[in-house]
């Protein structure tokens, strides 16, 4: 497999590994992330990072139709050090996440309705704490 990077119609780059050129025009795609600006305006500094390209969709193909990329390029050493952290990282939260089984649903299920039954200022306490982690 190679890792590209595209520029798409909508204007979004991503970096990825190309799986396949298909014969009706598009490419498969794996581990796509797309690349995000930031700035920082106070210190006068520009930064990118990573995120999904489609989300749940982390580490399976996905079929873009090749019309839509408008620029495509062999990412930089610098680039592919960085594109292989964020695959790391998200398979590190993948890792840390909790199956969900037949045996354990309806707990889930629950903890779930619970949260919709509480007050405000419950609600309020609860944002910063993962439900599943």
């Amino acid at each position: 497999m190679e890792l590209k990077q595209f520029k798409l119609t909508n204007s979004d780059e991503i970096i990825c590994e190309v799986v396949k050129w298909t014969d009706e025009g598009d490419v498969i795609v794996q581990s796509a992330m797309r690349i995000v600006q930031g700035e920082d305006p106070m210190r006068g500094v520009r930064f990118y990072f990573f995120r999904p390209f489609m989300v749940f969709q982390e580490g399976l193909p996905q079929r873009i139709n090749a019309s839509h990329i408008i620029a495509e390029a062999d990412p930089t050493e610098e680039m592919m050090e960085h594109y292989a952290g964020a695959i790391n990282d998200e398979m590190d939260r993948k890792n840390e996440r909790v199956s969900i089984t037949e045996d354990n649903i309806s707990d889930y299920k629950q903890k779930i309705l619970d949260l919709f039954n509480q007050d405000d200022d419950t609600l309020a306490s609860l944002t910063d704490k993962k439900l599943v982690h």
